[in-house]
């Protein structure tokens, strides 16, 4: 009867620490999941530059400090400035405005143009050569003419007061796509034109102002994503090769390959 008394007391003594390790034991077993989540996969989240009113930045954007390289495309990384993301190229920085990652194309504004509010105006045509961007052939052609010593007599060309005066004149024109600039509507006696891409939509737009402020469409080159997201992975490049980081470890192409 005593030994029996013992081993109640015993009993519900150690009650409390056995109550405590199931516990202990029970939410490490909720946790494994979430600790065993593949770092690749981790990592590769997408982010953003600013409080949550930007595109969402990820594969094949990158941004340092933000994801590790390995979660970007060579060749897309971009920067955060003043909550904006930026995208470099050939010297000069563009804001990226939008991004439409399921067809592959973003719009951008150039920098210099948004920082320049006393004169805004393109000092040379925008061309890329050998990148992984090209400009998308939707958009039109805002042409420039600097210098010029007579006026154009047609209504299209816009004066650009700040860079104009008694004798030499400077204009803009937007050039839709598709159409012939012929030499007899072209004003005479100036500098070579610039001619920079501009997006319209079902408003057109003839200020040039707000049609360098509206930007331009690029698109890019790189692996798609889109079965990898689909699979419910995060897309990547590692080792000089796509990857789809997955929750247990990275694929070749996407979460649910055998």
């Amino acid at each position: 009867m005593n030994q029996h008394l013992l081993q109640v007391r015993r009993f519900w003594f150690f009650a409390p620490f056995r109550f405590l390790l199931f516990t202990i034991i029970f939410f490490l077993l909720l946790a494994e999941p979430v600790l065993s989540v593949d770092k690749l996969f981790r990592t590769c989240v997408p982010e953003r530059c600013d409080d949550g009113k930007g595109p969402n930045i990820s594969y094949p954007f990158w941004i340092p400090g933000k994801h590790p390289p390995h979660c970007g495309y060579p060749g897309f990384q971009l920067t955060c400035d003043n909550q904006q993301p930026i995208l470099k190229l050939s010297g000069f920085e563009y804001i990226i405005k939008n991004i439409t990652y399921e067809d592959q194309f973003f719009s951008v504004v150039d920098k210099r143009l948004m920082d320049d509010t006393h004169c805004t105006h393109p000092p040379f045509t925008l061309t890329f050569r050998h990148s992984v961007f090209q400009i998308v052939e939707s958009n039109h052609n805002l042409l420039f003419f600097y210098n010029c010593t007579e006026e154009p007599e047609l209504p299209q060309y816009q004066p650009i007061p700040c860079i104009s005066n008694e004798t030499h004149h400077s204009f803009a024109r937007l050039n839709f796509t598709g159409s012939m600039m012929s030499s007899w509507n072209l004003p005479k006696k100036c500098r070579p034109y610039v001619s920079v891409p501009v997006m319209m939509d079902s408003k057109p737009q003839d200020n040039y102002l707000e049609l360098l402020h509206r930007g331009f469409l690029l698109n890019w080159t790189a692996p798609n994503c889109s079965r990898c997201l689909e699979s419910g992975g995060q897309c990547g490049y590692l080792e000089n090769e796509f990857k789809c980081f997955c929750r247990d470890r990275p694929y070749l192409a996407s979460c649910n390959a055998l």
